[in-house]
């Protein structure tokens, strides 16, 4: 660019001395027309006289000027030695015109050849260190991991290091010294397998590449780069990341179908509870068939508050663990669900927890099953251990419960009071009045008798019109005398049954533990032994067992 420049520079400054001498050249000759005129013996006076004659006629500068030069003409074919001026002013200024031209062309002759000398020592030192260059990229290479060779431009092999010679002993047979051969004999499909087609694009373009080829059934990371005497070929084989790669679709794929045919409400979420997989069963289950796809959707704003605080469970997720609960009760599409949850961790390729794996089980239906059967159980139950027309503990329960509060207060050391009950007047009001009359009056009995004693005591009916009370836990007679009389006095207030206003009364026998007796048997006996005493005595009064003068017991 330089150059162009100058040059252009040496034709500008030419030119410009030309015309400056041909101007002067011209200005001489008009001049020396004058001096001529100016001088005897040459007389021009008419010829002057007529020149001045048109001058004065002409009407513009321009014909004024045509008349002086047609004169100057005429008078220098006259003076012969104006021309000659002319001519010689002229030659000289070609002359100088010509020697600068010379001085300039040879100056830029001169700074070419310098320049050219200069490219020529730079393309020696360039091609020095390419041939430099080519050599450290060899020594650098021969123990890499990766296959490295250099290719000629004849798709020669010309250098290769140890990793691509175990893949030539691969592809052919009885290879011992690859160097030398075409790469078409050496790499299977070379043609088909577009490694020659990007070899020669390369050598072509002198550009890099970089791809994938499969050769041989290998998949190999192939870059090709530009080289001085051809081109370097770095490859490695990524057959077994293609493998994994398409084992990790398949396994998506599976996946995917497993999830979506699941008999159970199931779905994979990340730790921000986006979800990242769903079964049709959970869309279904959770009222969701409505999103066409579940992915990438918060399952808290979806189903908030299921299954629970799931901060918590989150954390709980971070640190490992795996959450089972059973029978959680989540309102789902407006009812309440009852669900098994089991809330696992899952792990990342690197090992690290991103997410949980939600299973729900809805166990609605068998909770409400065992619900039933429990009721049915304990209706069974009842019928087995209570009177039918009261609902009190029969004869059964009666024992049973007996036996449970003499084992407590033997263990305790506490004393237990037990009442046999007997009514007074019950069989005149069943056949006076008939026998509805009658259980309803029963029903009442018991019930006035429930609100004599504490929760923890035991009434029951032993069958007919004759109850037993249990107490428990007593300290003393008296607290067993004023529950006596409480029960009198409620059991002797009058009963007002279908417009009838019915009087009874009622015998109470009392036997304690231990005084009275250590089993159950023997207690009972002396409480019906009591209660037979009250009724001997009058009715509508209790007695506590006396012990007689003689063994009760014997025979």
């Amino acid at each position: 660019n330089n150059t162009h420049i100058k040059n252009n520079t040496h034709k500008l400054t030419s030119f410009m001395v030309f015309i400056l001498g041909a101007s002067i050249s011209v200005i001489i000759f008009f001049l020396s027309i004058d001096i001529a005129l100016n001088e005897p013996p040459i007389d021009l006076k008419e010829e002057v006289a007529i020149i001045e004659n048109q001058v004065d006629k002409a009407t513009s500068m321009l014909d004024i000027m045509k008349i002086k030069v047609n004169f100057y003409l005429k008078v220098a074919d006259i003076i012969w030695l104006s021309w000659g001026v002319l001519i010689s002013g002229l030659f000289c200024t070609a002359v100088i015109v010509l020697l600068l031209g010379r001085k300039s062309e040879s100056t830029t002759i001169s700074k070419i050849r310098t320049n050219l000398q200069q490219e020529r020592r730079q393309r020696k030192a360039l091609e020095k260190r390419l041939e430099n260059t080519d050599s450290k990229i060899l020594e650098s290479h021969e123990n890499v991991s990766d296959a490295f060779m250099l290719i000629g431009s004849d798709m020669q092999l010309i250098h290769l290091n140890k990793t691509a010679l175990s893949f030539f002993e691969n592809w052919v047979e009885d290879i011992q010294q690859p160097e030398g051969h075409n790469l078409k004999d050496l790499v299977p499909d070379f043609q088909y397998s577009g490694f020659r087609k990007h070899l020669t694009e390369c050598l072509e373009v002198d550009d890099a590449w970089e791809g994938e080829i499969k050769v041989a059934d290998e998949f190999l990371l192939v870059r090709i780069f530009p080289a001085r005497t051809g081109v370097f070929v770095v490859f490695r084989d990524i057959s077994h990341q293609k493998h994994s790669t398409t084992m990790l679709e398949v396994g998506q794929i599976l996946l995917k179908q497993v999830t979506r045919n699941i008999n159970e409400p199931l779905a994979i979420v990340d730790l921000d509870w986006k979800y990242l997989m769903t079964s049709q069963k959970w869309k279904d289950a959770f009222g969701l068939i409505h999103h066409s796809k579940l992915a990438g959707l918060s399952h808290d704003e979806l189903l908030p508050n299921i299954p629970g605080n799931n901060n918590a469970l989150i954390n709980r997720i971070k640190q490992g663990k795996t959450l089972r609960t059973e029978n959680i009760t989540n309102k789902v599409n407006g009812k309440e669900e009852h669900i098994n949850w089991e809330i696992r961790p899952w792990k990342n390729q690197y090992g690290e927890i991103s997410g949980c794996i939600m299973q729900a089980e809805f166990i609605t239906n068998k909770v409400q099953q065992k619900q039933r059967e429990n009721q049915e159980m304990r209706k069974e139950k009842m019928l087995a251990y209570h009177d039918m027309l009261t609902g009190l503990p029969n004869r059964q329960l009666f024992y049973d419960r007996l036996n449970v509060a003499l084992a407590q207060a033997y263990r305790n050391l506490t004393q237990i009071g037990l009442m046999f009950l007997d009514l007074d007047g019950f069989k005149a009001v069943n056949d006076n009045l008939g026998h509805d009359v009658g259980d309803i009056l029963l029903k009442e009995v018991s019930a006035r008798l429930k609100q004599c004693v504490r929760e923890s005591d035991t009434v029951a009916r032993l069958g007919g019109d004759e109850f037993t009370v249990i107490l428990t836990d007593i300290n003393n007679t008296e607290n067993v005398s004023d529950i006596a009389e409480k029960i009198l006095k409620t059991i002797s207030t009058p009963f007002q049954i279908s417009g009838n206003e019915v009087k009874i009364g009622v015998s109470i026998g009392i036997s304690m533990y231990p005084t009275d007796g250590s089993t159950t048997t023997e207690l009972v006996k002396t409480a019906d032994v009591a209660m037979y005493r009250a009724k001997e005595s009058g009715k509508n009064c209790y007695f506590f067992y006396e012990m007689p003068d003689e063994n009760p017991y014997s025979e």
